[in-house]
Order: structure tokens, then sequence, then C-alpha cells
């Protein structure tokens, strides 16, 4: 189908576009993402002190806090570790909301600043909605997933591996046989010249008086 032929040829540009991204969390790493993904859905609905009247969402905020302060300091020179590139996401949407809304009682505009090593990407200038970022990331994997099951599974996806894998052995059989068949045909020919070669080196001793 024309859906097919176009995931097809969008695919064949894209290459292996996820070389060297593949990342081992540990347990401990991504107990700790959890806890702050965690955060994420009340420090979102946080509006400024001014819309809290029960104070229960500068509570969930004040919690989020404590977490950063308790954890951004071994992030220090260490900010390429799955946790601290979001420790570092989460003190860029603090920072943003608080710059707009009245912070909570005790609580700062900023956040400490996490020192990023040289290869850290600098967060972009523009406006961002820094909360949306882990929810977007983990909605795109879910989807790729979906999207790679549904195409193995539900359409001519298989039937095309199969084929291009039995193509590409097919090809690989057919140069092997005509550089085998090249090398029989260059062996034939050495030989017949060592034969000719041979054949004009043969002397024949004089007969004697008898």
């Amino acid at each position: 189908s024309s859906w097919f032929q176009g995931y097809r040829d969008f695919s064949s540009k894209t290459g292996n576009i996820c070389t060297d991204e593949i990342k081992i969390i540990h347990q401990d790493v991504l107990n700790k993402l959890k806890q702050l993904y965690s955060y994420y859905d009340n420090f979102s609905t946080f509006n400024g002190k001014d819309n809290d009247s029960d104070g229960n969402i500068c509570e969930s905020v004040r919690e989020c806090y404590n977490f950063y302060n308790n954890n951004y300091k071994e992030c220090q020179q260490n900010s390429n570790d799955p946790f601290c590139e979001e420790l570092i996401n989460f003190k860029n949407a603090y920072d943003d909301k608080m710059n707009k809304f009245t912070p909570c009682e005790g609580l700062p505009k900023i956040l400490p600043q996490i020192e990023q090593t040289s290869t850290q990407i600098l967060p972009p200038t523009e406006d961002v909605d820094y909360v949306f970022v882990p929810i977007l990331t983990t909605s795109i994997v879910l989807l790729m997933s979906f999207t790679i099951f549904f195409l193995y599974k539900f359409t001519p996806l298989k039937s095309w591996i199969y084929y291009r894998l039995r193509k590409k052995k097919i090809i690989e059989l057919n140069k092997f046989q005509e550089a085998l068949s090249e090398s029989l045909q260059n062996l034939h020919v050495v030989v017949n010249r060592n034969c000719e070669v041979s054949s004009h080196n043969i002397t024949y001793q004089p007969q004697g008086d008898t």
C-alpha cells in the first residue's frame, strides 16, 4: 500500500538513528527517576502561591524542592548521568515556573545550579514546557514500540524483511559463485600454459653407436 511504501521510504532515510543512544540504567537510578517523575504531576498544577488556598500544592512543591536539594550535589560534574539529566530538566522547569508565579513561602525562586560537563547539551533559549519533557519522552517510546509491533504483526513488513534478507543472501551466494568460477577459469589457463611449456621442453637423448 501507499502507506507502507511511505514507511519504507522514511525508514531508508533515517538509517540507524539509535546508534550510541542506548544507556544502561541501574536500579537505584531508576528508582530515583520514578520518584522524580512522580513529583511532576503535582508540580505541573502549581500556578502560584496565591492560587493555592489550602496549601496542599505548595506542600507538594516543597517536597520537590527537598528532593532536589538532597540529590543535586551528587550530580556536580556528573550531569551526563540519566538521573542528573532529568534533575537538570526539573531545575529548568522549577526556575521557569517560579519566574512566572509567586513562589511558595520559604522556597527560593531559583534552585541551586548543577555544574554541567562539557558534553552536556545546553538548554535552549526559547520558552520550553519542561514539565512536558518526561511525558513526551515516555509517549514517544511507547508509540514507537506499538508502531513496530503493529507493522510487524499486521502488515507485509515481516515478509518484506524476510525478502530483503533472502535477497541479500542470494546476492552474496552469486558473488561467491562468480569468484569461484573465475578462480577455476584462471587455474585452468595456468595449467594449460604449464602443459604447453612442458611439451616444448621435451628433448630426446641421441642413441649411441651400436
